[in-house]
């Protein structure tokens, strides 16, 4: 997942300043979150954890449509 978030920043900047743009001030922060959160979840095992950021994420993602 962090792989995929990381090239969705590479392909946004090919495609150039005004798609970044378009995208929102909240676009490159929340992937930096994200990327963050994966590196964690990749290294603890802790199940709270897991369960916040699989339900954080969805909440989030359903919110924005």
């Amino acid at each position: 997942m962090a792989l995929a978030e990381a090239l969705d920043v590479v392909d946004t900047l090919i495609k150039g300043q005004a798609h970044l743009q378009s995208l929102g001030l909240e676009y490159l922060p929340r992937i930096g979150i994200f990327v963050l959160k994966c590196v964690v979840a990749a290294t603890t095992r802790n199940v709270r954890f897991h369960a916040l950021f699989v339900f954080a994420g969805l909440a989030y993602e359903i919110s924005l449509n």
